[in-house]
């Protein structure tokens, strides 16, 4: 019984993380551009990495001009991710 309990906890916790999403590098460069930074600029943007902080909030890790700098991005209505302020 304890087995099946702790079987039960681990599913809980391994399955939290799957309604968590993050941008991809497009969605990253199109937020810039709706932003209203300009389309050189974005093109020079690397995506490192982003990770969840929430449902609908996202922490991007981007280079540019060999400083990376963490930005965070909001889902929308829409589904479309745009640069938090």
């Amino acid at each position: 019984m304890k087995i099946r309990i702790a079987l039960i906890m681990l599913s809980g916790i391994l399955l939290s993380g799957c309604n968590e999403q993050v941008p991809t590098a497009e969605q990253v460069k199109q937020a810039f551009i709706t932003a209203g930074y300009g389309k050189d600029t974005v093109s020079q943007i690397k995506v490192e990495k982003c990770k969840s902080a929430s449902e609908k909030e996202a922490i991007c890790d981007i280079t540019l001009d060999k400083r990376t700098v963490g930005r965070r991005f909001i889902l929308d209505e829409k589904g479309e991710w745009l640069v938090s302020s």
